[in-house]
């Protein structure tokens, strides 16, 4: 038996199932605002760490031109993926335009996207309503999807919840009602995950 943040993992694998985190790369050094704090970054590599344990292909995702830099991503996200970290560098919003993402998916009979990154208005939200279209089940919950508020600093939509950001309740709406698993927290999410597991 294998502990991870706090779930016990055994030794099992979930197939059919990915995980996709979506422009993290926003740790120094990076200009601008400064990066999620530890509490925000917690749930999402709790939810990294359950997906290496059950085997889960874990794919990172950068908005660039020319190259991913693996030094922007959170450290303690690579640490948890290890060998499971595929880097896949994106041109626009959407991680499966022009980037294979549905290929590879399709080649490796993946059904099941577990989806998070930032920027849960834009990005995350067009790779995730694309995912729906092409009928993966697309599977969430708000402390894996970050956000920036103007002129500050990264959070997760939990921590938006906390501080009565505008903006939570839209896009939360969209989250709560369109992806095809919404779950309360990524404790929620890895027991599902494991429970999954178990029973395939």
């Amino acid at each position: 038996m294998k502990k991870s943040a706090g779930i016990t993992t055994p030794k099992l694998t979930l197939p059919k199932h990915a995980l996709l985190v979506v422009d993290m790369d926003v740790g120094q050094p990076m200009k601008g605002p400064p990066g999620p704090s530890p509490e925000d970054l917690r749930p999402l590599r709790s939810v990294i760490s359950v997906a290496k344990g059950l085997e889960m292909p874990i794919f990172f995702f950068a908005r660039g031109i020319l190259e991913v830099r693996k030094d922007r991503f959170p450290s303690e996200f690579l640490k948890a993926a290890g060998s499971k970290a595929r880097f896949v560098l994106k041109h626009n919003f959407d991680a499966f335009d022009s980037t294979g993402l549905s290929e590879v998916l399709k080649t490796e009979g993946i059904t099941n996207l577990v989806i998070s990154g930032f920027d849960s208005a834009y990005c995350v939200y067009q790779t995730s309503r694309s995912a729906k279209e092409k009928g993966y089940e697309t599977i969430t919950t708000e402390d894996i999807l970050f956000t920036v508020r103007e002129r500050g600093r990264f959070f997760n939509l939990t921590t938006m919840k906390k501080e009565c950001y505008p903006r939570y309740d839209t896009q939360l709406e969209y989250y709560q009602y369109e992806c095809t698993n919404f779950f309360s927290s990524a404790q929620e999410l890895n027991t599902e995950l494991v429970g999954r597991a178990k029973s395939a």
